[in-house]
């Protein structure tokens, strides 16, 4: 080859060479300014570290009651409970700094040999086996995503160095123990507390601690609530690391280790507590701020429910209406099984559904499901779980065929059959006497407690409960279960509120002063093609007073004062007291033939408690936003949390404030006595064991399918209604107001006017009372005590008069 060939090659190849360099050089610049580009674009995706510090997870709404009770929580699936650093304890700290990152402490937010560590077991086993995110990096995590690609890997190592370097270590595990995720919707180790143990962080023992602190790897695997099997071998191995590490000594690691993890989950509270009343609340704040910030960021609600009074008023419904259902007799079983064939697979299934139920674990009151093992005359025997007990026929009596009036019951075979699946529940002899018994669930049971028959009631009760002057909504019980129906019955069901809305246009006839409590009305036939009311009693007595009329609920009266008064004029004078739903323009109005709501029915009866004036309906006290900014206050000037600043600005607000003015105080007043007596005399009778000042009305629709009672005393109104939801169908056997409504109320105000002291109805001025004659309205020292206006008092004595034969008495004229 000659030179200048091998030159013309050399050349060749260097030109190739150059060539690959430069693309080299391209390449590589090109990559350069591609991670630049790539890093730079990572960094800026990822968060501030002062947006980190100053991070506020998103928080759901507390709503708390008026006595300050936790009641709701309104939040996403993400439950979360901000703890502050200190009140965090050293062991549930440790705990998480053991398992999760020994070396927390010491490193710089990426620990390289616990990485190079984790590398080699991997490839050793083949699999992933052991992870290497440090709590730095687990933190992190939180705020670039979960996705698992190597972007969010980087972003992830990057944002850990950016913390350690910005933070301390105290702020870092700060954030991460008030947002790791641990099972269940709850993120936080405040809100896991909570969710499994019921309790706060700082009121759990070391067992639990460790069980809290082993759920970050996989909350699901270690849930003790759905493995406690490995929840347990989890725990035991926190509970090592930490001795290990000298967090803890060797005799509390061997206490912890030899205790049963026993959860207590933490109940739905909304469901608890005050469901019906949450729920007008949670609409309320939907409606006013929207759903974001409802969910998500973390406003605080006060309250105006009491939740005494809301425990009282669920109890008085589960009574009366256990009461009223056993009033209609025995409904018979819940099924049938072949007690031969089918007893084990009947067994198992309770134990499926129910648990492993001993005579130790029942508790009294409670229902139990069981099934009927054998009868004989006296006693039938029921199994539930693991126990069999008798049901005594003593305690049958009640239990004859259902709605067939009286039988007697002589043997246990009359009611049940072998394999009779049964409701039940476990007293003893003190208790089958006790009408109280299924409240006392903490009273124990002896060792020869036996059952008693139970069923589910089939009618439905609702009850609201209001403070007459400040208008705070106290309670409302919408039905007997919220998790059975969320429809709220004292708002939603419009139904005929019988004799219950007489008081509303006796009032309207008062302001009138054509009216007294001693104007007599006819109570006599009324001859109509389309219209023939009766009494309940089914006779008549002539004429009557006003007061006589209401007191003992009389129809024909009622309807002649309608007339008197003008049903248009009545109508809208209704609507100032409160009544929202149409009011038909027809005389059948004053016995209830319009549909009306508990609570606007309710809030009309306020006007007699609260000297004729409308109460300004509340539900909520104060709401703040997440930072304790107001954004709302309607409490009022005497509210008993209110502070002294508070006090005055709202006595100033109050006293600017425009009382609507229903009625006159006097006829408030009058009404009120009116109304007592319809406890001493009248159809309200069986309250008047309570002994104090009280005053209400009945109220009893046709063919039962409604009951009501309406009533208050100085401290506080309440309503009651009882019905069937499925319209049309009838309560049965003691279906009208004073039997199956009035009981309720009744029980409910006794114990929640046990924690009062006693007082009474106050008489304005401009008012005289006298002894009347219930029927003449002339004065008579035999008569009763009524109350009048000043001036419009009746001055003529009773004279001997023959009071006409009501019988023959008919009033044509009337239509």
């Amino acid at each position: 080859m000659t030179k200048k060939k091998q030159k013309k090659g050399k050349s060749f190849l260097n030109g190739i060479f150059a060539k690959l360099v430069f693309i080299f050089f391209i390449l590589l610049l090109s990559s350069a300014v591609l991670a630049m580009a790539g890093y730079s674009k990572i960094k800026n995706d990822i968060p501030k570290i002062n947006e980190i510090a100053d991070y506020k997870p998103k928080q759901g709404t507390k709503v708390y009651s008026y006595d300050g009770e936790l009641i709701a929580e309104f939040c996403d699936n993400n439950k979360r409970n901000i703890v502050p650093y200190d009140k965090i304890p050293e062991n549930v700290k440790h705990a998480f700094v053991a398992a999760e990152d020994a070396h927390f402490f010491e490193h710089f937010g990426i620990n390289p040999m616990g990485i190079a560590r984790a590398f080699i077991k991997n490839i050793v086993s083949g699999r992933k086996k052991q992870g290497a995110s440090t709590i730095t990096q687990q933190l992190a995590k939180g705020f670039v995503g979960r996705e698992k690609t190597y972007t969010r890997k980087i972003k992830e190592a990057l944002l850990s160095l950016q913390l350690e370097k910005k933070l301390s270590k105290e702020e870092i595990l700060y954030l991460y123990l008030n947002e790791i995720y641990l099972g269940s919707g709850a993120y936080g180790v405040e809100t896991a507390a909570r969710t499994y143990f019921s309790k706060h962080i700082w009121e759990l023992s070391l067992s639990e601690i460790a069980t809290i602190a082993g759920l970050p790897p996989a909350p699901s695997r270690y849930s003790p609530l759905l493995n406690p099997k490995s929840a347990t071998e989890r725990r035991n191995y926190v509970l090592r690391r930490m001795y290990e590490e000298k967090y803890i000594t060797k005799e509390d690691m061997e206490k912890a280790l030899s205790e049963t993890i026993t959860t207590n989950p933490e109940k739905e509270l909304f469901l608890d507590k005050a469901p019906y009343f949450s729920e007008k609340v949670r609409r309320y704040l939907i409606k006013k701020y929207g759903m974001n910030k409802l969910y998500e960021e973390g406003l605080t609600v006060y309250t105006t429910t009491d939740m005494r009074a809301t425990e009282y008023a669920h109890k008085a419904i589960f009574k009366g209406l256990r009461e009223h259902e056993k009033n209609q007799g025995y409904s018979g079983p819940l099924y049938h099984i072949n007690l031969k064939k089918d007893l084990d697979k009947y067994l198992k299934k309770h134990e499926k559904a129910f648990g492993k139920i001993t005579a130790d674990s029942m508790i009294r009151g409670h229902y139990y499901q069981g099934v009927v093992t054998k009868t004989e005359a006296d006693k039938a025997y029921v199994r539930v779980g693991e126990v069999e007990r008798p049901i005594y026929i003593e305690d049958l009596s009640w239990a004859r065929p259902y709605g067939n009036g009286w039988v007697n019951i002589k043997s246990t075979d009359q009611i049940f059959k072998p394999g009779d699946i049964v409701l039940v529940h476990p007293t003893d002899k003190k208790g089958t006497t006790d009408e109280n018994d299924h409240r006392n669930f903490d009273k124990p049971l002896p060792k020869n407690f036996y059952f008693a028959l139970d069923q589910m009631p089939t009618t439905q009760a609702a009850i609201i409960v209001k403070d007459p002057y400040s208008g705070y909504i106290k309670a409302i019980m919408g039905g007997s279960d919220f998790e059975e129906s969320e429809f709220d019955r004292t708002q939603q069901a419009c139904r005929q509120p019988g004799s219950a809305i007489k008081p509303v246009f006796y009032s309207i006839a008062l302001e009138n002063k054509k009216f007294t409590a001693a104007s007599t009305l006819l109570d006599a036939p009324i001859a109509s093609s389309d219209f023939t009311p009766m009494n309940s009693h089914e006779n008549f007595e002539g004429e009557v007073t006003l007061w006589r009329a209401l007191v003992n609920s009389m129809n024909t009266p009622s309807v002649r004062l309608l007339q008197e008064v003008g049903v248009n004029t009545a109508i809208a004078q209704a609507k100032k007291l409160g009544i929202k739903s149409a009011i038909k323009a027809e005389l059948g109005s004053v016995l209830g033939s319009s549909c009306l709501t508990v609570d606007e029915l309710t809030d009309a009866y306020s006007h007699f408690a609260n000297e004729g004036k409308a109460p300004h309906t509340e539900y909520i006290r104060k709401i703040y936003d997440i930072h304790g900014n107001l954004l709302e206050d309607n409490t009022v000037f005497y509210d008993s949390f209110a502070t002294g600043a508070e006090k005055i600005s709202r006595m100033a607000k109050y006293a600017k404030r425009k009382e609507k003015q229903g009625m006159s105080k006097q006829t408030a007043y009058i009404m009120t006595k009116i109304m007592q007596d319809v406890i001493r005399y009248g159809t309200g009778r069986r309250a008047s064991s309570i002994e104090r000042a009280i005053a209400g009305k009945t109220g009893t629709t046709n063919d039962y399918l409604d009951a009501w009672f309406i009533g208050f005393s100085p401290e506080i109104v309440a309503g009651v209604w009882v019905g069937k939801d499925d319209y049309g169908k009838t309560l049965g056997i003691g279906g009208d107001g004073s039997r199956a409504a009035l009981p309720i109320w009744k029980d409910f105000m006794e114990n929640y006017l046990a924690n009062f002291p006693e007082s009474n109805f106050t008489a304005p001025p401009g008012i005289v009372s006298r002894k009347v004659d219930t029927h003449t309205g002339l004065l008579s020292n035999e008569g009763v005590i009524m109350y009048f206006k000043a001036g419009t008092e009746p001055t003529k004595t009773k004279a001997d008069q023959q009071i006409k034969d009501p019988s023959k008495i008919v009033d044509e004229g009337i239509f």
